[in-house]
């Protein structure tokens, strides 16, 4: 991880100190840089920012504003895909994945929903679907089909 330079007990400038998060009693360890989380979800640094950005994922910003990911949240965002990334990840139609998810057979959450503009209402959130659900579901069906 990175060092900076923070202000001494008194104020003092120059002592090193390693980038810590803002906000209370966490520690840097639990966190993964940017690159890191990235290298495990296996996608682009600028995905890793964007999501952040976007609150897809939570994490922290050290003082020097460089983005700490909390590697929960990063799990839940690469463990769960839309229902467009399902259907072509297990070739099936989003019909079917939706009835699923609808119905319970499928577990994920939606999205929060996006603002309404002017002339338009604002729905539902996007469904993001579980792999790991969905693969079980997938099991179900060929296990029935035997």
């Amino acid at each position: 991880m990175e060092s900076a330079t923070a202000p001494g007990p008194n104020g003092e400038a120059g002592q090193e100190s390693p980038d810590q998060p803002e906000g209370p009693a966490t520690r840097t360890s639990e966190f993964l840089t940017v690159s890191a989380a990235a290298a495990l979800a296996g996608v682009a640094e600028e995905t890793i920012r964007a999501w952040y950005d976007t609150g897809e994922i939570r994490g922290a910003r050290t003082p020097q504003g460089h983005r700490l990911i909390d590697p929960t949240t990063l799990k839940q965002r690469v463990d769960y895909v839309s229902v467009g990334q399902a259907a072509e990840e297990f070739d099936l139609t989003p019909y079917v994945i939706r009835g699923w998810f609808d119905s319970g057979e499928v577990s994920g959450y939606r999205t929060q929903p996006k603002p309404a503009t002017p002339g338009t209402t604002s729905g539902p959130g996007r469904r993001r679907i579980s792999r790991s659900s969905l693969i079980a579901r997938i099991a179900a069906s060929r296990e029935a089909e035997e």
